[in-house]
């Protein structure tokens, strides 16, 4: 009966091996699902969190554009302003310059004033062709033509 205790100690210990195979594929099992519903558990969380990062973008760029059309209506008024006191300035020069030119008195002593600034000059031109010789070298040419004619 040696061979018979053999085989049935050989089946018994093939049944042992198979348990343990069994035992083993069950935690290993178990381990892959608990893998697995960590696996799902942060993948819900990566979701979570890019939709709150989603929603906190939305607002912020919300903000910035209400803030942007803030300055922008604030420019467009302080422009709108500057023109119009630019506009109030400008006429108001031009309604003294016309004032002041349209006068025929004042028109007079603008043409005098223009007439001594000319005398002025005319003499500093001849003062200053006289210096360099020139005038006494134009009066020998003319005298040395009409001569010689």
């Amino acid at each position: 009966m040696n061979g018979v205790d053999s085989m049935e100690g050989m089946v018994q210990d093939h049944e042992k091996r198979i348990y343990i195979l069994e035992e083993n594929q069950k935690e290993t099992n178990d381990a892959v699902r608990l893998i697995q519903k960590e696996n799902q558990e942060n993948r819900n969380s990566i979701l979570k969190l890019e939709n709150s990062v989603l929603t906190a973008n939305r607002e912020q760029r919300e903000i910035m554009e209400r803030a942007n059309k803030e300055q922008k209506d604030i420019l467009e008024k302080a422009n709108k302003e500057q023109k119009e006191v630019m506009d109030t300035l400008l006429k108001s020069v031009l309604d003294t310059n016309r004032q002041v030119y349209t006068s025929t008195e004042q028109e007079k002593k603008r043409q005098h004033s223009l007439r001594e600034l000319n005398a002025k000059n005319m003499w500093q031109l001849a003062l200053m062709v006289s210096s360099t010789g020139g005038l006494l070298y134009g009066l020998f040419y003319l005298v040395i033509h009409l001569l010689s004619q």
